[in-house]
């Protein structure tokens, strides 16, 4: 959130309008001359903001009808809204209704955008306060609420939630949907909106008690009065995030193993919303202080009372908008593999911003006066009425436009070597990273089959991550992986059998990754947040942890694995993302493997810019933690074979102390580096000190092979800390390079020692 890219609202409304620009339409070319299309809007939509004008030749009745729908609509509305002294509440039903009577002026039959932009979408959009219902799904296996004070649903949507015998016409819906709260009886509310209903959120907050009033008039050439973006401050964010993670937050979903859920390693992700209790998982609510209560089941009512509380029983926490529009898009980002990207908005008084979040991070609008400059909102609105379901950010294959109790699966259709393949998700997540942005990989069980029959025995899985487009695919390195293990014996022995089985692969188009926005929007590269990013899809033969084994045979499997590494490290393949997660066994072979190449760099291969630190924090070497560029984030880091042998140690000590409380190696589970690298310093300390080492009574036949590893890190770390200490104390003309180092030791160096640690019988 702290990198947010910001755009001109302009830029905003010229790249929806070109998206949803009618086909006949000369100018959706912007590089074309003559008038843009978001300049023809404006002109064509300003009748629309204005008191009505009396036509010629019409008569005096026809004129006084359409001046009082304006006034009882449109100027009412605003005029509502802009009364002092209404709590932010009581501002939502207002908001509302003006939105909604705007979405019904433009998408008219006799609109004047019907000739610039297409036809209204067939969702037929509305905005809907929530009336305080909870936004229910589940994530890892918790209930997780949300409640959004605005959102914007599909009709369809706000006919599921209500009573459809009362509300049968359109009018009737609207009229439901800014009703406050306080007016509601409890036979009388919507039903709770499915987290799929939500096309989006508006966050509505009340920062001064007096507005200035609307205007009477808007100009044509009335130039827009913008608010710079939003600025999100480090201090206050990171201590707005802390306190929700505290009082709300059950840690969830972030490092469990990518084919197989590892109950042994705990969680890393943050998920705002839920929290736990002895008594089970506690939904909570952010974004209004609705009091908590336990959700047993999805239809469930919270239990405080059996009236809605009106506005003044209700006290909201303190949230920066920022945060709270986040954490919906978190929400809705992760709810399913085909979200991607969610455009919420944040009003404050008068003023709002566009935010856009997807893999590659925030886009940011300046901020939009729309009483002062109606016209832009009116055209947005418009923008937004014609957005299909591919526009507000859906993938269709992945995400099919499906009714809310619908349970029929989705099924995806790759081509692949000559043959046919239909994978069916089976709604079985294994893994899921869930994050705003970055890779956000997710996992999930599937059925195959190939040609129209039910292909081989095997269990299989769907990758879904969203690497930079410029990486190497990962399907690309396992193949140069696998001809490299078939040029030689060496290679057959230590590579073969030992990689990912892929059965079949596809990218989304070009059309879906992050850049395609951002380049719409005309941002130069130093503006963006790392490279583009594309969603990647993948079907392996299912893999399982490498802890489930025995001890004996999780040694020689590690052994396998540490070999297979190095094998493909001398032949330009560096791994650099070791991790218990990564290091599995194939259920049909028998034989260990080595997981998870996505983030893999190759000799004599470009690698992008990535500004997204890579690899895996609880099991990167203290060479890496210690670096202040990899604690800030600022650029890459060379990869040595070091880096990867440690982080196999690191891994290997994990699991043989997992099981003892006071080892303290869950601590290393956080996503912050210098905290891991403390508290990994700590768990060494008795090394230096030669404190005796132990593991868990599960783990003592590899009590020799740890204490080895146990103390070569240890030596490490002292001579780390010693040449630090010696580059601070050192003369400040002495350059560091020219500081007295030990030659860094080979690769076969290292891999041999390793070896040897791993020896039982040493």
């Amino acid at each position: 959130m702290q990198d947010t890219t910001e755009a001109e609202l302009d830029k905003f409304l010229a790249v929806f309008l070109t998206t949803v620009a009618a086909p006949s339409q000369p100018n959706s070319d912007q590089s074309r001359p003559g008038p843009t299309v978001l300049e023809q809007c404006l002109t064509a939509v300003n009748p629309l903001c204005n008191a009505p004008v009396k036509r010629a030749n019409e008569n005096l009745e026809a004129y006084a009808a359409r001046t009082k729908v304006y006034e009882e609509s449109i100027a009412a509305y605003m005029k509502d809204y802009c009364k002092p002294g209404l709590s932010e509440i009581d501002r939502r039903p207002p908001f509302v209704k003006l939105s909604n009577a705007v979405l019904e002026l433009v998408g008219a039959e006799d609109s004047p955008l019907n000739e610039l932009l297409r036809r209204p979408d067939d969702l037929r959009i509305l905005f809907h306060v929530n009336h305080l219902q909870r936004v229910l799904t589940t994530a890892d296996g918790s209930k997780v609420t949300r409640i959004p004070g605005i959102v914007i649903i599909a009709e369809e949507s706000a006919r599921d939630a209500c009573d459809k015998d009362t509300i049968q016409s359109r009018p009737e819906l609207l009229e439901q949907a800014a009703l406050p709260p306080h007016l509601l009886t409890k036979t009388d509310a919507p039903k709770q909106f499915p987290l799929p209903a939500l096309l989006s959120s508006v966050v509505l907050k009340r920062v001064n008690t007096i507005m200035e009033q609307p205007r009477e008039n808007w100009p044509t050439a009335n130039k827009p009065k913008l608010a710079p973006p939003k600025p999100v401050s480090k201090d206050g964010l990171v201590r707005q995030m802390k306190i929700a993670e505290e009082a709300y937050c059950h840690m969830s979903g972030g490092t469990q193993n990518p084919m197989s859920a590892a109950p042994n390693i705990p969680p890393t992700g943050e998920t705002l919303g839920e929290t736990s209790s002895p008594t089970g998982t506690r939904t909570v609510y952010i974004g209004q202080n609705c009091k908590l209560d336990n959700v047993d089941d999805i239809n469930s009512e919270p239990q405080k009372t059996n009236r809605q509380r009106a506005p003044e029983d209700i006290k909201l926490p303190v949230y920066r908008a920022t945060v709270e529009s986040a954490s919906y898009a978190l929400q809705g980002i992760n709810r399913a593999a085909g979200v991607l990207k969610i455009i919420n908005m944040i009003v404050e008084d008068r003023t709002l911003w566009l935010r856009i979040y997807d893999r590659q991070g925030v886009i940011q609008s300046y901020g939009l006066d729309f009483i002062e400059d109606f016209p832009r909102f009116v055209v947005l609105l418009a923008a937004f009425q014609r957005f299909n379901r591919h526009d507000w950010g859906f993938n269709p294959e992945l995400e099919p436009p499906v009714r809310a109790n619908s349970t029929a699966p989705i099924e995806l259709i790759f081509a692949s070597s000559g043959h046919t393949y239909k994978v069916t998700l089976t709604n079985d997540i294994l893994y899921q990273r869930r994050t705003l942005c970055g890779r956000a990989t997710r996992v999930e069980t599937v059925t195959v089959e190939r040609d129209g029959e039910a292909f081989n025995d095997d269990e299989y899985v769907l990758k879904i991550g969203w690497p930079e487009s410029a990486r190497i695919s990962e399907v690309d390195i396992i193949t140069t992986a696998q001809q490299i293990a078939d040029q030689n014996e060496e290679g057959q022995h230590y590579i073969t059998g030992h990689l990912p089985e892929v059965i079949c692969s596809k990218d989304l188009s070009e059309s879906y990754a992050t850049g395609a926005i951002r380049n719409a929007l005309g941002l130069l590269p130093k503006e963006m947040r790392g490279g583009s990013q594309t969603c990647r899809l993948i079907v392996l033969v299912k893999l399982r942890e490498i802890t489930s084994l025995p001890p004996s045979d999780f040694l020689r499997l590690f052994k396998h694995i540490v070999d297979c590494h190095y094998s493909l490290w001398i032949n330009g393949i560096r791994h650099c993302d070791i991790s218990l997660g990564n290091l599995m066994w194939h259920p049909r072979t028998g034989l260990g493997v080595l997981n998870d190449f996505d983030l893999v760099r190759m000799d004599r291969r470009a690698q992008p810019e990535n500004l997204e630190r890579t690899g895996t924090v609880p099991f990167l070497s203290l060479d890496i933690l210690s670096n202040p560029d990899f604690q800030h984030g600022r650029g890459l880091i060379t990869p040595l074979y070091k880096h990867d042998c440690d982080s196999f140690k690191w891994v290997f000590l994990y699991v043989c102390c997992i099981d003892i409380p006071q080892s303290g190696v869950k601590r290393w589970f956080t996503n912050d580096p210098l905290k891991c690298y403390l508290v990994k310093k700590e768990f060494l300390l008795p090394s230096i000190k030669g404190t005796k080492f132990s593991v868990s009574s599960k783990y003592t036949v590899l009590y020799r092979p740890a204490c080895h590893m146990f103390k070569d890190l240890g030596d490490d770390l002292l001579a780390l800390v010693n040449y630090n200490r010696s580059s601070l104390l050192s003369s400040p003309h002495i350059p560091l390079e020219e500081l007295e180092e030990e030659p860094a030791p080979l690769p076969v160096e290292l891999w041999e020692a390793l070896k040897v640690m791993m020896d039982i019988s040493v």
